[in-house]
């Protein structure tokens, strides 16, 4: 995985950008405290999505076909250009599709919108097929979109597909390696509207129960697990 230089923590897997609220000053009130802990939280889960999306797709990361990374509340599953599409193709390459299929398979277990974004490098292109570049990252984010699309939990109004060409680059375009790292499709999930997950109530230690109360059953093999315990 590549390294970021600031507010990042990294698992072998899946990395994560610190996008959270920085406080200046005084704080002022215990609202805005509950509402930076609260946007915490939902970065927290988003972080833990991510790295089950990173589990499921351990070898391909491995292999160097993929990259996982979390960013504030969105999740990019980083799909390389070398073993999705031949160059200056949009037909995905027969045994890239398992690969989809994993990934169709995390997106229905994940909450979010879905945006699947192509990506090239700054060398014109310029076939009977694809007039420029933005032909080509549109047409190879549709390939990866119909490879993922269902009419259940994955259907096609959850989705935005764009061609973004050269504008959006990972690394410089100088170095045959940069270029490499540019030649992409992102699938974005964003979790921005998505609920917190429900938590159970806390229960406020108020004295004695009253006498008609009974107090709640404990399951025997109630147990808490760290997300450092995960891996």
């Amino acid at each position: 995985m590549q390294k970021t230089e600031d507010n990042q923590r990294e698992s072998p897997e899946v990395k994560t950008q610190d996008t959270g609220t920085s406080n200046d000053g005084e704080s002022g009130s215990e609202q805005v405290q509950v509402v930076v802990d609260s946007h915490h939280d939902l970065i927290g889960e988003t972080e833990q999505e991510a790295m089950e999306i990173a589990t499921a797709l351990h070898r391909e990361i491995q292999e160097g076909k993929v990259e996982v990374e979390s960013v504030g509340r969105q999740i990019i599953v980083r799909l390389k250009e070398q073993g999705t599409f031949d160059s200056g193709s949009a037909d995905l390459q027969p045994e890239f599709k398992p690969v989809l299929e994993i990934i169709h398979k995390t997106l229905a277990e994940t909450e979010g919108t879905y945006r699947i974004e192509g990506h090239t490098d700054d060398r014109p292109i310029h076939t009977a097929r694809f007039r420029s570049n933005w032909d080509l990252s549109s047409t190879r984010a549709v390939s990866v979109a119909h490879a993922l699309f269902d009419d259940e939990k994955l259907h096609q109004k959850h989705f935005v597909v764009s061609g973004l060409a050269d504008t959006r680059p990972l690394d410089g375009n100088d170095t045959s390696e940069g270029r490499a790292r540019n030649r992409r499709v992102e699938v974005v999930i964003d979790q921005g509207n998505v609920e917190p997950k429900k938590r159970a109530p806390e229960i406020a230690d108020s004295g004695p129960e009253p006498t008609e109360s009974l107090p709640l059953p404990v399951p025997s093999n109630s147990f808490e697990l760290r997300p450092d315990e995960l891996f």
